[in-house]
């Protein structure tokens, strides 16, 4: 059964419209659905329905839910990443996570960051969904902000560096909530590492004696996490 997430309060036995041209676009145009076809709709939260579209054209969209069930959340992986030079690196992020299970996407403003903007937020929430329609996920992972390494204020962060010395992150123990920091092109710098020094929370570990380009970074330490999380 194919997936449709949707910002809404679902409720059982009810009818949904969307009115949204840029929702009905997705809906109508990308994803290809037609009038009487079964979905599961979800709220990227937990919920979800079987649902039937009643409804399928470029004026509106209607939407019949039956019951309610849920699914909660017991895992948590956030990935802290320094943003890329480029947007599609981004994206590129965006996908491969939501597919490896992240929760929350922390972008982060380090010192050899070059782009400082995120772009086009649509398009970037639509590539998560998508994303999280492929791995049938039950949940929609959220994308903050742009911060400072500064502000970084979580517990037992898991900071990838490129060190021979540090320990191996395939040879941590990994609970159900994990936080991932990756460096931006170029790596963390000095000014970075001292930074992130300050917080006695963290924990610096290598991907291996490799240079990885950003997105191949990120892509293997969630990786190497999910697997070792799937093995608890």
């Amino acid at each position: 059964m194919k997936y449709l997430f949707f910002d809404c309060d679902l409720k059982a036995n009810s009818k949904i419209s969307i009115l949204d041209k840029k929702d009905i676009n997705y809906i109508v145009n990308v994803l290809r659905f037609k009038k009487d076809q079964k979905v599961l709709l979800l709220d990227g939260k937990g919920s979800y329905s079987e649902s039937t579209l009643t409804s399928c054209h470029k004026k509106g969209v209607e939407i019949e839910t039956t019951t309610i069930e849920c699914q909660n959340q017991d895992v948590e992986l956030n990935l802290y990443f320094g943003m890329p030079n480029k947007l599609p690196k981004l994206e590129l992020i965006l996908k491969m996570g939501t597919e490896l299970g992240v929760t929350n996407f922390y972008p982060l403003n380090t010192e050899y960051s070059q782009v400082q903007s995120l772009g086009k937020l649509d398009r970037l929430h639509q590539i998560i969904k998508s994303a999280a329609s492929q791995s049938e996920s039950k949940f929609l992972p959220v994308l903050h902000d742009i911060q400072k390494l500064s502000e970084i204020k979580e517990i037992n962060l898991v900071v990838c560096v490129c060190r021979k010395e540090s320990t191996l992150i395939s040879e941590l123990e990994i609970s159900k909530q994990s936080h991932v920091l990756i460096g931006p092109e170029g790596g963390l710098s000095d000014t970075d590492l001292k930074t992130l020094d300050t917080n006695n929370n963290i924990q610096f570990v290598s991907l291996g004696e490799k240079i990885l380009r950003l997105e191949t970074a990120s892509l293997l330490a969630l990786g190497i996490v999910m697997l070792k999380k799937s093995k608890r």
